[in-house]
């Protein structure tokens, strides 16, 4: 081959090189761009949603999430931005992604990617690795803990251990039962969390789901709006630690689906070495997180 077609192909394959690298980096940046509709982004922060129409329309690329993201300098939005990512890689290696959409049950659901999958890739492409992230909730809800009423707004109710609506979700989504089992059930679209706190001191919820001490969330719902008879369960399959155990619910987003509305009413059930009791109460959309039991076990 002559010299000079050795140079065009050189230059033919650097320009190719390049043209991939800019793609990739781009697609990258248009996975992070989706991560921030997701649950696992940057929460509390309330809609209105502004979306990048300029995105694939299979990502959910918010470009607002509201004041304390805006008010952030670009180079601490980027941090903020690999280190909520770094924590969605963590749910992925523990298998924690988010349940499919059932396009039949709501064909308002928009199709879209499994966005913990988008994440991974888009930092694999980045070259950058999973790092410590900061649990400002976390530092909010144990201030609940010690500082709110247990059980302030909450309704004790008779336990009709003949019903067994939440124990069937509880079973419909794969769920465990247990010597300790704390299970949240209501009746729309939107997203309620459970959050326990363990004799430990750990807080087992939708970004911890695993606790030192053998407690496990095997069961989280509506991360997006999938099902309107939802559950949510928190279970020690054995040997519970001894101590207090302490349960929390959070309004954490309001999908606008079919009959949502900022106002959620639930149901909760703690099962403590065979003694069950039952609580309802009631969050609006903004509420803190609203203590609803707490139990001791010797």
């Amino acid at each position: 081959m002559q010299p000079w077609a050795w140079a065009g192909l050189a230059g033919g394959l650097g320009a190719g090189w390049f043209l991939l690298k800019r793609w990739r980096e781009r697609r990258a940046d248009h996975m992070l761009d989706a991560m921030k509709a997701s649950k696992y982004g940057f929460g509390g922060v309330a809609p209105p949603w502004d979306y990048d129409d300029s995105l694939p329309p299979t990502m959910l690329g918010l470009v607002r999430l509201g004041p304390l993201f805006d008010d952030l300098t670009p180079a601490q939005q980027e941090e903020r931005l690999n280190r909520e990512a770094a924590r969605r890689l963590e749910a992925l290696e523990l298998n924690l992604n988010p349940p499919e959409f059932n396009m039949e049950d709501d064909p308002d659901v928009p199709e879209a990617p499994d966005l913990d999958m988008l994440v991974s890739i888009a930092l694999k492409e980045r070259g950058q690795h999973i790092e410590e992230v900061e649990e400002g909730l976390d530092r909010h809800a144990r201030g609940a803990v010690l500082g709110e009423q247990v059980g302030l707004g909450v309704r004790v109710e008779s336990v009709d251990l003949q019903d067994s609506t939440i124990s069937d979700r509880v079973e419909r989504e794969g769920g465990a039962t247990g010597d300790v089992q704390i299970s949240l059930a209501w009746e729309d679209r939107n997203d309620l969390d459970l959050h326990v706190f363990a004799p430990s001191g750990e807080r087992i919820y939708f970004n911890q789901r695993r606790s030192g001490c053998g407690g496990e969330l095997d069961v989280d719902m509506n991360a997006r709006p999938t099902s309107s008879t939802p559950v949510e369960n928190v279970v020690w399959k054995k040997d519970p630690p001894s101590g207090t155990y302490r349960v929390g619910v959070h309004f954490y987003r309001h999908h606008r689906r079919r009959g949502t509305k900022r106002h959620t009413t639930f149901t909760l059930r703690t099962t403590a070495l065979g003694e069950v009791a039952e609580f309802t109460g009631s969050l609006e959309f903004g509420d803190a997180m609203l203590m609803v039991t707490s139990f001791t076990l010797p």
